[in-house]
């Protein structure tokens, strides 16, 4: 029902009615039109819910002036007039069934709906606009909420924008960072690469001018082998041959492996691979700044921190003793080595060693156990007897006096407490020596950085510190054993 009008128009809403200019009366498409009106449709003003008629302006005077009709209903032109006509009884429908839930008239009121749940249709109206008023309030909240809400998305839109001006900043920025980083390692790699040529270089050219020594000491030998087999002095050949013999008793020197078919640097290929296919991945990720800082490249891999990474070298080591003296006795598998306690020791007998049978690779990590009053862990090339020659680095282990490092042409005090084990690091290619106390932690003893020979052997030699070796009638074992990790 549309909103209704006083049965009366007011003084002012008649003195407007009355001087309404005719272009203001005239229809236009979608008006009302006058139900009265005859030749010219004109577009109704009010409508009459007494009368179920609409009217012009000047078809309504009636309504305003003559008494009856000014008791009508007169509400603004509808064109749902005839929703609210009933179509049975052409009655206007001014009740509501609320057992049907729909508008009646008062024919149907007591004919059809007699029983029913009815009232007016003013009173119900009045009702359900409580409840709707009601409902009113937490829609006016959820408008506000909403409306804040749109708020909230303009800003969220906003920053989106904002945000994928600053990525494309920060991406065109990180990619700059990016590639002065790969520019960096490049140059790097490249100084690496040249400073290993230089040390490779020099390794090849020592064991060059070993192999020169050899051969021209084993040709002097030779030539006077061919000499002494000329002569015909029976005599002179027995006086000299047992010299020639001990120099001839050689043991024959590690052969060089040939290189024709070994690729150099391959580690830093391999590295060098592994980190672009890194950024590859990281790039496919979606990632716009890669941190190469954990993915180092190096032409060999750095030392490691944990014994777990030190176990990841451990080598296979087997000693031998050459027979040089019998004060060392070793066990069957070859890895223990005792120095034995007998009376009348010699002075040459205070330092007994056993030696390694395999060369060491370029990188491997081995423990020493040692029991007694000293031990020295030598690295270096020995001369095949039971001594090294040459250069050599030591680590010496004394239960009194503590460790001490040791070569050929220094020695380091190192402080600090003793334990039984001592692990030791060779890096050769990188030229790293390491020492460390093993216990229940690993801690660092001595580094040694230099460019080491080729075929590096180690051994342990088996130290007496007493004083009076005369008057010793029996020492405790010493045992040096190298651990199957």
């Amino acid at each position: 029902i549309t909103r209704s009008a006083s049965p009366s128009p007011s003084p002012l809403r008649r003195q407007t009615v009355r001087h309404r200019r005719p272009a203001e009366l005239c229809a236009d498409p979608g008006d009302v039109l006058c139900d009265v009106c005859t030749e010219r449709k004109l577009k109704a003003v009010q409508t009459c819910l007494k009368c179920l008629v609409s009217y012009c302006e000047t078809h309504l005077q009636p309504h305003l002036q003559v008494t009856p009709l000014r008791k009508h209903q007169l509400v603004d032109p509808s064109h749902n007039l005839q929703e609210n006509v009933c179509f049975e009884h052409n009655e206007f429908k001014r009740m509501f069934c609320r057992s049907d839930q729909q508008l009646i008239c008062y024919i149907c009121l007591v004919e059809t709906h007699k029983g029913h749940d009815t009232v007016p249709a003013a009173p119900e109206r009045d009702r359900r606009q409580a409840q709707l008023q009601a409902q009113r309030d937490p829609l006016l909240e959820m408008i506000k909420d909403e409306e804040t809400d749109l708020e909230k998305l303009q800003q969220e839109a906003e920053n989106i924008c904002h945000s994928a001006e600053e990525a494309v900043r920060h991406n065109r920025e990180s990619f700059r960072k990016l590639i002065r980083v790969l520019k960096q390692k490049r140059s790097k790699i490249e100084q690496q690469i040249h400073t290993q040529q230089q040390i490779q270089l020099c390794q090849v050219k020592e064991r060059q001018n070993q192999l020169q020594e050899d051969v021209s000491e084993m040709k002097r030998t030779v030539y006077e082998l061919d000499e002494l087999s000329a002569t015909p002095d029976h005599n002179h050949f027995l006086r000299h041959s047992a010299a020639l013999s001990n120099a001839m008793n050689r043991a024959p020197p590690p052969r060089v492996q040939d290189s024709g078919h070994i690729r150099y640097y391959g580690d830093t290929n391999a590295a060098v691979s592994a980190i672009m296919e890194t950024v590859r991945i990281a790039l496919n990720e979606g990632m716009t700044n890669v941190t190469l800082s954990q993915v180092d490249v190096l032409l060999y891999p750095a030392e490691p921190t944990t014994k777990e990474g030190f176990l990841k070298y451990a080598c296979d080591i087997t000693l031998f003793t050459n027979g040089g003296h019998n004060v060392v006795s070793l066990t069957e598998d070859n890895r223990r080595a005792t120095l034995k306690a007998r009376q009348g020791y010699s002075e040459n007998d205070r330092e007994c060693h056993a030696l390694s049978r395999e060369v060491l690779p370029d990188r491997c990590y081995w423990e020493v156990q040692c029991e007694g009053s000293g031990v020295r862990v030598v690295v270096g090339k020995h001369s095949g007897y039971n001594s090294f020659d040459g250069r050599f680095w030591a680590l010496v282990r004394s239960a009194s006096s503590g460790y001490t490092f040791c070569s050929e042409n220094r020695t380091v005090r190192i402080p600090g407490p003793v334990s039984d084990t001592v692990g030791v690091y060779l890096d050769r290619q990188r030229g790293i020596l390491s020492f460390y106390r093993v216990a229940e932690t690993m801690a660092f003893l001595h580094r040694v950085q230099t460019v080491f020979p080729e075929s590096l052997q180690t051994g342990v030699a088996l130290l007496d510190f007493s004083k009076k070796l005369n008057k010793v009638k029996s020492l405790p074992s010493l045992s040096y054993t190298v651990f199957l990790l």
